[in-house]
Parts: C-alpha cells; sequence; structure tokens
C-alpha cells in the first residue's frame, strides 16, 4: 500500500511540474508552413517541435531543436524579449517537381531568433532554421540544399506561466 501511495505522490509531482512550464502553440510561416509547440524547461531553454511543409508544399518535414536563451533584452515595459539559439535534428521527404527527383533527407538543424511575448498570452517570434544533411532519391545521394534558406514568422499562443 506504501508503494502505490508513493507512486501516486510521485505521478501528481511529475505532472504538475510539467504543468507549470511555460509552452506555447501555434504556427511557424514562411518558406515553409508548419505548426509548431514549445515546451519550456526551467527559465533559461525550450523545446521546439516543428512539422509541416516542406520547399513550398513540395513535400512534408518535421524538425526538433533544444534552444537556449542567451539574451533577454529589457526593450519593453510589458512582455519579454528573447534571443534564443540551438541545436536539434530534422527530416522528411520531398515530391520530385522540377527534376522528378523526389526522395527524402535527414540532418542536423541549427537555430537562431527573436521572440517577443506579450502581457496577454501570444507569442511572435522571427527565426532561421536551416537542415543541413544528405538527401536520398532515384539518383542517389546528394546535399539537401532546399532548407538553407527558412527564415520564419512563429505565432504562438503562449500558456503555462
Amino acid at each position: 500500500m506504501k508503494k502505490l501511495v508513493l507512486a501516486v505522490v510521485f505521478f501528481i509531482g511529475c505532472s504538475a511540474a510539467l504543468v507549470a512550464q511555460p509552452r506555447a502553440i501555434g504556427g511557424r510561416l514562411g518558406y515553409n508552413w508548419e505548426v509548431s509547440y514549445q515546451h519550456g524547461f526551467g527559465g533559461k531553454n525550450f523545446l521546439e517541435i516543428d512539422a509541416g511543409t516542406h520547399d513550398l508544399f513540395h513535400g512534408l518535414q518535421a524538425a526538433v531543436v533544444y534552444n537556449w536563451i542567451f539574451a533577454s533584452p529589457s526593450w519593453a515595459s510589458k512582455g519579454t524579449w528573447d534571443w534564443y539559439a540551438g541545436v536539434g535534428a530534422g527530416g522528411g521527404f520531398y515530391f520530385g517537381h522540377h527534376d522528378n527527383y523526389g526522395g527524402g533527407f535527414v540532418g542536423v538543424a541549427g537555430q537562431i531568433g527573436l521572440s517577443y511575448t506579450f502581457w496577454f498570452p501570444l507569442q511572435l517570434s522571427l527565426d532561421f532554421r536551416p537542415i543541413i544533411g544528405p538527401r536520398f532519391g532515384k539518383n542517389g545521394v546528394d546535399f539537401h540544399t532546399q532548407g538553407l534558406f527558412d527564415l520564419a514568422l512563429g505565432v504562438r499562443y503562449s500558456f503555462g506561466k
């Protein structure tokens, strides 16, 4: 019985810790259109998970990036500004639209950006996140270049603070 009570208390404690962390859900719009989710860990880092289109709707991709907030300037009396950067992984597939080359890709994702979280639950961000790695297709293996210019505007509903 003691083990059951301890297990329930541990489960409730872990659940409360997850709910108390800041989170945001929304979209990331640019060269790719993606659904975006952010989950904070402490005050200075967060995990971002994005999934959506690739290369102007010629495929699908997903990326997971662990970001560190390295500066929080006080440019406004209300809201919060954050500069962040991180690293992770990404991958996806694309349809042959120009050269009949359809295939898949995997790679390392790097991200750098600036975000503003308003005093009400809205977050805007501007970030750059290329995915660099090999691309596999019918014609062999080469370098994935479509994701090198992935600049996007993020609009998210922020909750859990």
